[in-house]
């Protein structure tokens, strides 16, 4: 059940902060089109290297690349800080959050639209994963005013 104060989320909303501060920081030095382009890369091969690491838990227990089994051998511990409505079989995931504890953190700070740079990591980790995916994110916290996020993955 969903808590706004549970220990990971708090520990999510800090570590959102140290990325808003410090993507910030990079884009101010560079300039926002190679700033953004160097936080774009950072924040993929992040992604790419989870996915990767969950492929080889999930290999190594002899079981197949389904994202169910992507969702079983998530690198998070188990918690309720996100506030969302999950759908997952082996070929088909979607995603729907209302609570989210790094857009909190980014909303507090003014700094959404850097922060939303973050969220490319989802697909990067599906990517790291598996392939022959479709990565569709139909909504992302910082362009709606409800906040909320949704993304689907097929697994072709």
């Amino acid at each position: 059940m969903f808590n706004q104060n549970d220990p990971v989320g708090k520990m999510g909303e800090l570590l959102g902060k140290l990325f808003a501060f410090m993507a910030d920081e990079v884009i101010k030095s560079c300039g926002k089109e190679e700033g953004e382009k160097i936080v774009r890369n950072a924040v993929w091969r992040f992604g790419f290297h989870r996915g990767e690491k969950i492929k080889e838990k999930v290999l190594a227990s002899g079981k197949e690349l389904t994202l169910k089994n992507f969702e079983m051998f998530s690198d998070l511990p188990e918690n309720n800080a996100w506030d969302t409505n999950l759908v997952c079989t082996d070929t088909f995931l979607e995603e729907h959050t209302t609570y989210c504890p790094y857009s909190k953190a980014w909303r507090e700070l003014g700094l959404e639209d850097i922060g939303s740079l973050y969220c490319i990591q989802d697909e990067a980790m599906i990517r790291g994963y598996t392939s022959g995916i479709e990565f569709k994110r139909s909504k992302i916290f910082n362009d709606n005013k409800e906040g909320h996020c949704e993304m689907t993955i097929i697994k072709k």
